[in-house]
């Protein structure tokens, strides 16, 4: 009969540390998308969203400034995220056209002008 060997047990806090940081990160992109398809009109969605990813992706960096502490390579970290953010705004950036964007926030201040 073999003993245990203690490398191989099975840690739930490691586990529970790398499901909570996919999970965060998705919850992180999938709220604010669907508040956004909710709440602005469709063809502003994606470049609303890249706007908002790419200040995500701006916050994450300072985050990793902030944070000195060395991580093992091995695991995700506030760098690994910030690219993250920025791949996915660059991308909703290129998908949305600028355009709906840009008349959508004139014909706002248009009417804002014409309230006064």
């Amino acid at each position: 009969m073999s003993r245990p060997n203690p490398q191989n047990k099975f840690d739930n806090s490691r586990w529970r540390t790398l499901l909570a940081l996919p999970a965060a990160f998705a919850l992180t992109l999938a709220i604010p998308l669907l508040v956004m398809i909710a709440v602005l009109p469709l063809p502003v969605v994606l470049p609303a969203f890249s706007i908002w990813s790419l200040a995500a992706a701006a916050v994450a960096v300072l985050f990793a400034l902030t944070r000195h502490a060395p991580r093992p390579r091995a695991t995700v970290n506030a760098w690994d995220l910030a690219g993250a953010f920025t791949l996915i705004g660059c991308a909703a950036g290129i998908l949305g056209e600028v355009e709906h964007m840009v008349d959508y926030v004139f014909s706002l201040s248009s009417r804002s002008q014409t309230n006064e």
